[in-house]
């Protein structure tokens, strides 16, 4: 069993550390820190207006940092498992994001690819089978976009 003195200084040291921890969140007003002043966005233009929509949110007008972006969208589809009687039962959906990011006050170039799948299943109602897609679409496009904002934030803090 630990005595008094063993215990005391490890107390002492776990309140300096949460004590002196400077947790800010990442996605609040201040850290709005870069301008996207163009973006184009190639590939569905479904998928394209959901991933400009949500990047442009956290563009800042009032910024220094001034970007122009392209981003290069690829769909993939194909098929994870069959059933005993050669049916599909599962696809999976890949989306590949190249995204090219141009610092206009540096002019640094940066490009970057970014990666999402989501496996969803058949269901003997096409209509389940449609919505399924839907979801698992929803899911590589948000999962893109979060990708892309986190860079940009870390890139632009």
């Amino acid at each position: 069993e630990m005595n008094f003195l063993t215990k005391f200084p490890i107390m002492i040291l776990t309140l300096l550390l949460l004590v002196n921890c400077s947790y800010e969140k990442i996605n609040s007003p201040g850290q709005k820190k870069f301008f996207i002043q163009e973006i184009n966005i190639t590939g569905d233009t479904r998928s394209a207006f959901i991933i400009k929509k949500r990047v442009m949110r956290d563009s800042n007008q009032d910024s220094s940092n001034k970007i122009m972006m392209k981003v290069d969208l690829e769909e993939n589809l194909s098929i994870v498992e069959k059933n005993i009687q050669n049916k599909v039962t599962k696809y999976k959906l890949s989306l590949l994001a190249k995204v090219l990011i141009d610092d206009l006050n540096s002019f640094n170039k940066f490009e970057r690819n970014y990666n999402a799948n989501s496996v969803y299943e058949v269901n003997e109602r096409y209509s389940t089978t449609v919505e399924n897609a839907k979801e698992a679409k929803k899911t590589a496009i948000e999962s893109i976009a979060n990708q892309i904002l986190d860079d940009l934030k870390i890139n632009y803090n």
